[in-house]
């Protein structure tokens, strides 16, 4: 099985070289999309062992995502896992996706953090909460966390599948487009690191309004 783990990252220069060291140790291949970063993200990602592909210029999560999806499809692979450069994911967990992908060939395993929130900011278990409730209506298939951005995804729903949204509007975008194609998408648990200190780059007004934006585009 051929996998590949791509990390889209944005001025995260103090995370994502450990990040991708943790990773390599449990995966082979490394993908960073540097989405414009103005810090050494991008030479901290290649001296940890990454593969690197740069924006010139800031384009937002989703389309860092979706070059590395496309420079993917000219590759051999069967499954992409999706991390953050924050280290807010528990590389620890890679075993498990590939664990439970061998075991149902789920065409998409998003990650569950809603089993544990202990340790998750309020605002964040509220939003979360409202969010993947409302998702799960509109597609007529319960999600417990559609803001996770740790996710198995299979080759053929990269084959399908393009994201037009450019922020973090499209990881529910990307949901909304795999459910319509009638992809297999089940949850796993994983842990979520939370750094104290740590400043969040979801703008809640900005944020909020695209989202609205994407469900009435949803539910026309």
């Amino acid at each position: 099985m051929e996998i590949w783990v791509l990390i889209p990252a944005y001025n995260e220069e103090k995370t994502v070289g450990e990040v991708v060291t943790k990773v390599l140790k449990k995966v082979n291949n490394v993908l960073v999309v540097d989405d414009g970063s103005t810090d050494n993200t991008a030479d901290m990602a290649r001296k940890a062992g990454a593969t690197l592909v740069s924006h010139t210029q800031n384009q937002g999560k989703g389309q860092a995502k979706q070059t590395g999806f496309d420079w993917l499809l000219k590759k051999n692979f069967d499954v992409v896992i999706t991390m953050d450069a924050d280290g807010q994911h528990s590389p620890e967990d890679l075993p498990k996706f590939l664990k439970l992908w061998s075991r149902t060939k789920a065409d998409i395993i998003i990650g569950n953090r809603m089993r544990d929130t202990r340790d998750m900011p309020y605002i964040r278990y509220l939003t979360n909460r409202f969010m993947s409730l409302t998702d799960s209506l509109i597609v007529g298939q319960r999600f417990e966390d559609t803001q996770c951005d740790y996710r198995l995804i299979s080759r053929g729903v990269l084959e399908k599948i393009r994201i037009a949204t450019a922020r973090f509007e499209a990881d529910v975008e990307f949901l909304f487009r795999a459910a319509q194609y009638g992809f297999r998408i089940i949850s796993m648990p994983v842990r979520t690191i939370y750094i104290p200190g740590r400043q969040s780059k979801i703008r809640p007004l900005r944020d909020t309004f695209r989202y609205i934006r994407l469900l009435r585009r949803f539910t026309r």
